[in-house]
């Protein structure tokens, strides 16, 4: 949580008093059922990523067990009253205070660099926040993809919505995949292979300002 107010807080006072625009961007329906799409992609990509690297990595593999444990042991029946707290946690903060200052305060401060060095710059960014060396290469990816998209939308409206879908497939459908039937190596490639690749189509559907 800490990190999360960390963040909003920072893109709050960038905005208020810093003078940075951080614009919302494109906001329609069809828009957000793309990014929802895009979302679900990365989720996929991301599970797949995961997978891949717990099956490389017995270390990395057992930290993933142990997660998504916690995870499912919240979100039994018997804790039904903790889930409104956990999905707001776990994906609506994340979702608005770092598309907040991720894809609009800080790609607003880099407008004046080329967009491919801008999409570089906030993707690695966005990595490194997460203090996960592991997985630095998926969240790299993850944060270049939803850069990507808001320079195609204008904005971090509909990066938010990816990101509300990917949060929430993280939280909840994730662990159960990663949890006591870990997929092979070569089923977690597919999933990467196949969710890179929809997820760079779908973000290509939005074009250019």
């Amino acid at each position: 949580l800490a990190s999360l107010f960390a963040t909003g807080g920072t893109a709050w006072l960038m905005t208020r008093i810093g003078g940075v625009r951080a614009p919302l961007g494109l906001r329609d329906a069809r828009g957000f059922a793309l990014g929802s799409a895009i979302g679900l992609a990365l989720a996929v990509f991301g599970t797949g990523a995961l997978a891949v690297m717990a099956q490389l990595s017995p270390a990395l593999a057992a930290r993933i067990a142990n997660y998504s444990e916690n995870l499912i042991a919240l979100l039994q029946p018997d804790n039904t009253a903790m889930i409104p707290a956990v999905l707001v946690v776990v994906v609506v903060i994340p979702g608005i205070c770092e598309e907040w200052l991720f894809r609009g305060v800080i790609r607003d401060m880099l407008m004046a660099w080329s967009r491919a060095l801008r999409v570089f710059a906030v993707g690695l960014l966005f990595a490194l926040i997460h203090v996960e060396p592991v997985v630095l290469l998926p969240l790299f990816y993850i944060g270049c993809v939803l850069t990507l998209l808001a320079e195609r939308t204008s904005g971090w409206a509909i990066p938010a919505v990816a990101h509300f879908t990917l949060n929430a497939d993280n939280g909840i459908a994730t662990p159960r995949v990663l949890g006591d039937t870990m997929p092979s190596l070569w089923v977690g490639a597919l999933c990467v292979c196949l969710g890179a690749g929809a997820a760079a189509a779908l973000v290509g559907r939005f074009a250019f300002p």
